[in-house]
């Protein structure tokens, strides 16, 4: 599981994944609700930490919010991680302003049905 951080006076746990290709951080906002933020390319590089990242935060019938609007890339390997945890149980809300390549890639391969919830 990852390491909770915390920064200055703050309390709520952040944590945190670092690729050479991706970086992710992880947070609770009030009310418990997790969010999910990406930077960086999700590709065959990154694509199986971040499916760990997601799956140790998760866990089953997990509600996350997914805020992929600093992925420049999503390659086949990351839209699998994301629908491996999603068939997991986790359950995908994605922040709007998502870019045109991740939207494209999502949409393209039939996933975005798959990984968003409602």
């Amino acid at each position: 599981m990852p390491l909770p951080e915390t920064s200055g006076t703050s309390t709520v746990p952040t944590f945190r994944l670092a690729t050479n290709a991706l970086c992710a951080t992880a947070f609770h906002r009030p009310g418990g609700r997790l969010v999910v933020c990406c930077l960086g390319a999700v590709d065959s590089t990154s694509a199986a930490a971040l499916g760990v990242f997601l799956q140790e935060l998760c866990g089953p019938s997990r509600s996350v919010v997914l805020d992929l609007s600093g992925v420049d890339h999503l390659g086949t390997a990351g839209i699998e991680a994301l629908v491996a945890v999603r068939r997991g149980g986790a359950r995908f809300r994605f922040r709007r302003g998502r870019t045109r390549a991740v939207h494209r890639a999502l949409a393209g391969s039939g996933a975005l049905t798959v990984l968003e919830d409602g």
